[in-house]
């Protein structure tokens, strides 16, 4: 069941499904309030992805580099603000509601309302709803509106021109001031068709939305300077269905705002997408999406449902192109006032890193394109050199007003890095590495450079904040030394690889950033000489320089969050974490030894608070790591109902998307053990017993993989694309290595006349004319079957030595007759087909019933194109038994499920389908049992090499 919903209408839970309930396309977002009804705490949210107001920032005491404007994420204005009369009588939240229903379904991508509605004059309406905003056609969403009523329908849409965004005081997650952002321009609504401009009041940023709206109903309108209203009408059933369409500056998706000349009634004329065309396309989408992504715990059909609200979700905060990133709350909420984080980086990236290259590329050119703004941050902080990417953000600009927990978190520089080099390393793309990474790796490692000193016991870094937020502004924090480290050393491996294989951009890079080479050498003494502290009394590696000379927190002191209960400098003093921190660094790079692995982490999770939403996914990929079942499971647990249950008590901001990009990684790389090296793929998988079996999908390197874990069991296969070498528990196998096994009479070349030609001459000399029938009744039989079948026919009997000297007689008639076959006598196409199957690096087998098969092949000179060829003797079953199919996969190390059977003969379709194989029938036989089927060889040439490919015949 891949939805979720709600069965009852709870007004005190409303808004907290505002949020479990939005649906967006990584472009746009739009919370799940009820149109028709105002209550408490609602939040009426439509957003798009970077678009952003700046606005100023306010300190009681300003120093410099405090920034002086922060950006601040818009609402967008509410085109679906309804009231609905029935006969007059306003519907209310309050009146008498029953079969209330709302579904969000992951499968096609849209929200489902419905309810009957009972007058004062115990008259029912049945009124529902969709929503649906497009995946293929990220710029529409539709909205549909259906009531049937005895009676008379009225609808007011009140589209009201005062936008306000939420505010919270008292809470650092959620803006505190309520400052206009947006302002309305050039409204109209004429003819069923609406238009209106937002333009934000500082960063001058459009908005352009067009709407038109179809269904059974009257109209008419009214504009003033407050709002424009929309008045619906209609007797017995009223439905109306609105398409809208987005543009916006940044992306200058829309018409030119400086091309005056254009007509109106030209403007966007064939822009509309029909609602069906988006519906049908919506539920492809999701179908494709889920074919490469999905998650299944086969034992447990809850988990199962919320691991697909958490992949829907997922889905819908990722931004579409390089204008976006994905904010804390995605696209769900206004909490952190829709902000970019090291969220992404950490959390998310590692995600669309292995289920969408695209994605992922996008999030970081999102970075590449600030990299300006970065540097510019770094002198305003008082560098010489380097980038600061700010620590919150959504044009570039630093929207954090609290510098220990904010720019002092110089690890975000290093995170985004990270994520550079894990793009390198999934991918080899020098070109990217080239055009992008060396740049970014450049800047980051200069900073830290910046922010390190040598001193005689090494390189140390000062004045930072880690990711524990209850730790600030210390020296040798171990997560920022470690990212560090790592960011300093493929600094240095890069440049210098660059230097060898792109000479010319190595110099144009060298030149434009100024580089010396004494910076690179700077850069890798630093690397080597990163101070880590190692604690022996505890046998750990420590925070930070004094994390560890701190007293514990108060028992007495239970009041949570702690960072909205106690004073930053309490906290501060204490022996307390928000969230993992040196875990953390230990989970992303791992060169520790298992013992100060285990030591660390259970020291670090005694004292850990988790008020952080990203902190339990840590914890569990670190126990998974290690082996801890009940930390694994129960962290896992947490970060699965964090929002459904809303755990923290402020899900109603937003979704935590962190944390559920956590949950996702804690199956791919927790439980799945997805570890990517500097030496490829690496699979480890280890899963609580509680949770049973677990299948997942994943891409590496163009290749679609799955992975099936039944506790020890491991299962790794193929969907599509070429093999690939992964390390599993150690070893190093090849998945999805494909085999193409190939009868040779018949479908290489054409013996099959020699054969019947040669059993018609035996059986002459014992007196015999052998009917015509014969030569295909033979086709594919082994030669002392054959002889059997003959004398059959002819109700002769015979003992054995005679079978056998009769078959022998007919054997010495086929060789003569083939001893003077050669390339010539090879079926057209034949030659062309075995080279490429060679050049993409597919197996080749022969599974002929002949003897001699090996000595044909060489004849022909095609022996060297195959890896193997049907030992006979060793066979005590011949065709249609699956025994020689499976014993040339076994001698080409392949599984059945990874092979293709070739035949032309009935009885070898049985023995390839007997196999467990694919099969492909040749020729004009009846072969209605092969999966398929072509005339000759030549004719199925580009289906065996697209096959072979994983392009066709693939579950």
């Amino acid at each position: 069941m891949s939805k979720f919903i709600e069965n009852e209408l709870d007004i005190n839970r409303l808004p907290l499904l505002e949020t479990l309930m939005s649906i967006g396309n990584g472009y746009m977002g739009v919370r799940g309030y009820l149109e028709e009804f105002e209550y408490p705490g609602s939040i009426r949210g439509n957003y798009i992805n970077g678009i952003y107001e700046r606005i100023p920032m306010n300190h009681a005491e300003w120093a410099h580099g405090f920034p002086l404007q922060v950006d601040r994420m818009p609402n967008l204005i509410d085109l679906f603000n309804i009231t609905i009369f029935i006969d007059n009588e306003e519907v209310v939240i309050d009146g008498r509601i029953s079969n209330f229903k709302r579904e969000l379904d992951f499968e096609i991508g849209l929200v489902k309302r419905s309810y009957k509605y009972k007058t004062k004059m115990d008259k029912t309406a049945h009124i529902s709803f969709e929503s649906l905003v497009s995946f293929t056609h990220i710029q529409f969403r539709t909205w549909s509106l259906k009531i049937v009523y005895d009676g008379e329908i009225k609808v007011i849409n009140r589209i009201d021109f005062n936008i306000s965004n939420m505010i919270k005081k008292y809470d650092p997650r959620t803006a505190s001031t309520n400052i206009p952002l947006i302002k309305v321009l050039d409204p109209a609504y004429i003819s069923s068709k609406g238009k209106i401009s937002l333009k934000t009041i500082n960063s001058g940023i459009y908005i352009d939305i067009d709407f038109r709206d179809k269904g059974a109903f009257t109209s008419n309108s009214k504009l003033n300077k407050e709002s424009m209203d929309i008045y619906f009408e209609s007797n017995g059933e009223l439905e109306i269905n609105r398409t809208v369409k987005y543009c916006d500056s940044i992306r200058k998706n829309g018409e030119d705002r400086n091309n005056q000349d254009k007509n109106e009634d030209e403007t966007n004329k064939e822009d509309f997408i029909d609602e069906k065309t988006l519906y049908k396309e919506q539920i492809q989408y999701l179908k494709d999406f889920k074919s490469k992504s999905s998650i299944e715990f086969l034992d447990d059909k809850e988990l199962n449902n919320i691991m697909e609200f958490m992949r829907f979700h997922m889905l819908q905060a990722t931004t579409r192109d390089k204008y976006g990133n994905i904010s804390a709350k995605g696209l769900s909420g206004e909490g952190y006032e829709g902000h970019y984080f090291w969220d992404t980086e950490i959390f998310m990236f590692p995600v669309w890193l292995l289920w969408d290259n695209k994605r992922a590329k996008n999030l970081l050119l999102y970075r590449y394109d600030l990299l300006d703004i970065a540097r510019e941050r770094a002198l305003e902080m008082g560098h010489n050199k380097g980038a600061c990417f700010s620590w919150r953000t959504i044009s570039g600009i630093e929207s954090s007003g609290y510098f220990p927990a904010g720019s002092a978190q110089y690890h975000i520089n290093f995170d985004i890095a990270y994520i550079f080099i894990q793009y390198w390393l999934t991918n080899g793309d020098i070109d990217f590495l080239a055009e992008y990474t060396m740049e970014i790796l450049i800047e980051t490692a200069r900073t830290a450079l910046e922010i390190g000193s040598f001193e005689d016991d090494g390189f140390h870094i000062h004045t930072v904040t880690g990711p524990d937020e209850y730790t600030a502004l210390v020296s040798d924090n171990y997560y920022t030394n470690k990212m560090a480290q790592y960011n300093l050393k493929w600094t240095v491996k890069f440049w210098r690889q660059l230097k060898a294989a792109r000479y010319d951009e190595w110099l144009e890079i060298n030149k434009r950033l100024k580089l010396e080479e004494s910076e690179i050498d700077h850069m890798e003494e630093a690397a080597e000489k990163m101070v880590f502290i190692y604690n022996e009394k505890n046998g750990i590696m420590a925070q930070d320089s004094t994390f560890l000379t701190k007293e514990r927190w108060p028992e007495k002191n239970d009041l949570r969050p702690l960072l909205l209960n106690y004073h930053p400098l309490t906290i501060y003093r204490h022996q307390i974490l928000k969230q993992a921190d040196t875990v953390l660094a230990q989970y992303l790079i791992e060169d520790e030894n298992e013992e100060i692995l285990k030591n660390t982490f259970y020291y670090y999770e005694a004292i850990n608070t988790h008020d952080s939403s990203l902190s339990k996914s840590i914890s569990g990929l670190m126990a998974s790591r290690l082996g801890d079942e009940k930390i694994s499971y129960d962290s896992f647990m947490d970060t699965l109902y964090l929002d459904i249950k809303d755990l923290h008590d402020n899900t109603t901001d937003g979704l935590h998307m962190a944390n559920i990009g956590g949950s996702i990684i804690n199956v791919l790389k927790g439980f799945g053990g997805i570890n990517i090296k500097d030496d490829g793929l690496h699979i480890e998988p280890f899963i609580p017993k509680k949770l049973g079996r677990v299948k997942f999908r994943f891409t590496w390197r163009e290749s679609l993989l799955e992975v099936l874990v039944d506790g020890e069991e491991v299962d790794i296969k193929t969907i599509s694309g070429s093999a690939i070498e992964v390390v599993l528990k150690g070893e190093k196998i090849i998945i999805g290595q494909r085999g193409i096994l190939f009868d040779l009479d018949g479908v290489l070349t054409g013996t099959s006349d020699k054969h019947y030609e040669a059993w018609k001459k035996m059986a002459g000399e014992i007196g015999y004319d052998l009917p015509e029938e014969f030569r295909d009744k033979l086709r594919g039989v082994s030669r002392m079957e054959s002889i059997d079948i003959i004398l059959e026919h002819f109700g002769v009997e015979c003992p054995i030595d005679e079978k056998t000297e009769l078959a022998s007689i007919k054997n010495e008639y086929y060789k003569e007759s083939i001893s003077l076959f050669t390339r010539e006598d090879i079926y057209p196409g034949v030659i062309e087909l075995l080279e490429r199957l060679k050049s993409i690096g597919v197996k080749i087998g022969l599974v002929s019933a002949s003897n001699n098969a090996q000595e044909l092949i060489k004849n022909m000179e095609i022996e060297s194109y195959f890896d193997a060829v049907a030992d006979l003797e060793k066979l005590k079953r011949g065709k249609p038994y699956p025994d020689p199919f499976l014993q040339v996969a076994k001698m080409l190390n392949l599984k059945p499920r990874n092979c293709l059977g070739v035949e032309d003969a009935k009885v070898g379709i049985e023995s390839i389908k007997a196999a467990g194989m694919k099969s492909l029938g040749i020729g004009d036989q009846d072969l209605s049992e092969a999966e398929f089927r072509y005339s000759t060889i030549q004719e199925a040439s580009d289906f065996i090499i697209k096959w072979a490919e994983g392009d066709y015949g693939r579950d």
